[in-house]
């Protein structure tokens, strides 16, 4: 609902002047492109080097955009969206008959180091939204995304830069090159303190960084989608996501 109907980063300095820097994701006019019916959902800032600083900002947007925000840099003037102004991913379902769907990014991403064959920073996120009293009832596909963000970084004069001997560029739109993940439809009986519940697995196909980008799991529920952020279960690799299929019932 703002003028511009754009997503922008903003940034609230707390000394001096107290200026609100504005880094929009696009110079598209209003009403047009990533303009249209837009805005940046809730960020996940990372410290690369441990300094307290943050050097780079993850945030999707209402068009299934996951932006990277690079400022690392001292100077200000520097700051600006990486890969040279196009999103690291865009979140798409591929329906039946060729159809496509983006899906809308509200919750932040969660980052962690990549351990596994490949250097780089895999940034998890979900999709889904709760905006609109139509978002309650709609049934749009909604996904979990884990994609590699392949950005090599290096240490120059105590400030972190890009390594640009380290060729890295946006994952493909959608699941292409990634791996699919499902929730297995046979369920196990809990124990103990689960005891009388359901259980379900998810499956666990291994990624080969060397062909494909990360992995997705299309939430299994009609209607079902994330709001809140991922966590990591007990400091693992393992994601923790709070999913919800929201209520809707009548008006009395």
């Amino acid at each position: 609902n703002s003028a511009n109907q754009r997503p922008l980063l903003l940034i609230q300095y707390l000394d001096g002047a107290r200026e609100l820097l504005r880094i929009p994701v696009t110079t598209d006019a209003a009403g047009t492109g990533e303009a249209q019916d837009n805005g940046l959902a809730a960020p996940q800032l990372v410290d690369l080097n441990g300094d307290g600083r943050a050097d780079v900002v993850y945030a999707g947007d209402n068009r299934g955009n996951l932006w990277k925000f690079d400022i690392s840099s001292g100077n200000a003037d520097e700051w600006g969206v990486a890969f040279g102004g196009s999103p690291l991913h865009i979140a798409q379902y591929a329906g039946g008959g060729g159809s496509t769907s983006l899906q809308p990014i509200m919750a932040p991403p969660i980052v962690k180091a990549n351990d596994r064959g490949a250097r780089g920073l895999m940034v998890a996120y979900g999709t889904g939204r709760s905006l609109t009293e139509g978002d309650r009832t709609d049934t749009s596909k909604q996904t979990i995304y884990s994609i590699l963000d392949k950005t090599q970084y290096k240490l120059k004069n105590g400030k972190v830069v890009v390594d640009s001997n380290v060729t890295a560029s946006p994952v493909d739109t959608g699941t292409t090159g990634l791996v699919e993940q499902t929730v297995q439809n046979t369920a196990i009986d809990g124990s103990g303190n689960s005891s009388g519940r359901k259980m379900w697995t998810v499956s666990q196909n291994a990624v080969d960084f060397n062909s494909k980008s990360g992995w997705y799991l299309d939430f299994p529920e009609t209607g079902e989608r994330l709001l809140q952020g991922l966590s990591f279960y007990d400091g693992s690799n393992i994601l923790e996501v709070i999913s919800i299929v929201p209520g809707s019932g009548g008006s009395t």
